[in-house]
């Protein structure tokens, strides 16, 4: 039997022996009172104990309440904070997608260049001519586009560059392989960085088989080192990124 069970059976024997000893002839009023004070400090107990197990259980429900609260709080910022992260790596993914292309040397391997961009005296007609480009010793090998780009221009250079493939990267510039012996895109064909485009020869104006290689920058020539110079660190940096 509970406490509260024990205090209602007390509660009820009180009231019945007080109303019993209420109409008993003789009974002082005095005793009477000290009955009715007594009924009343036993029901004023189990309302206290009432009180106090009510408060109890609704300081559980507000602890619970509270837990869960705290809980999913923590899970909802859990949330945002992996979306958060994940909206970061997806721009970041993005940004790489979009702007940065692959980018490759003209030839593989060590470049062995054996003319510079400027003016030179022609190994052919010996007189001063520019040279808008560069020579690069190689024999028969693969040439790769060094950026994605779509082919622009391909034949036979009449001036003595050969066979050749211009490739236009973007509206700022594109390249030219010249002195091929084949090449394996047509105009109008899409190529990414690091394709093989062509392969080395010694067509045209030629002293033995390389790589004519130049670049255009707005229409017109600029020296290609450097700008292979500033592919290579570019790659360093994305390759970072």
């Amino acid at each position: 039997m509970s406490a509260e069970d024990t205090i209602s059976a007390e509660t009820t024997n009180e009231k019945k022996s007080f109303f019993k000893r209420l109409f008993q002839p003789g009974i002082q009023k005095k005793q009477l009172k000290k009955e009715l004070d007594s009924i009343k400090i036993v029901l004023n107990e189990r309302n206290q104990m009432n009180y106090h197990h009510s408060l109890n259980i609704k300081r559980m429900e507000d602890s619970i309440v509270g837990l869960f609260s705290k809980v999913n709080d923590r899970i909802l910022s859990e949330v945002a904070l992996k979306e958060q992260k994940s909206e970061k790596k997806n721009k970041k993914l993005d940004f790489i997608k979009e702007k940065v292309n692959r980018m490759a040397m003209p030839v593989a391997g060590e470049m062995n260049i054996t003319s510079y961009f400027g003016n030179r005296v022609h190994p052919i007609l010996g007189t001063w001519k520019m040279h808008n480009g560069i020579d690069i010793a190689i024999n028969y090998d693969y040439v790769y586009a060094i950026m994605d780009g779509v082919v622009k221009k391909t034949g036979w250079d009449a001036a003595g560059g050969g066979n050749y493939i211009v490739v236009q990267h973007n509206e700022v510039y594109e390249t030219v392989y010249a002195h091929l012996a084949q090449v394996y895109y047509n105009v109008g064909e899409a190529v990414k960085g690091g394709f093989v485009i062509a392969k080395s020869g010694n067509s045209g104006n030629s002293t033995g088989p390389h790589l004519h290689f130049a670049v255009k920058e707005y229409g017109k020539y600029i020296n290609p080192i450097p700008f292979l110079n500033e592919m290579v660190k570019y790659n360093q940096l994305l390759a970072n990124f």
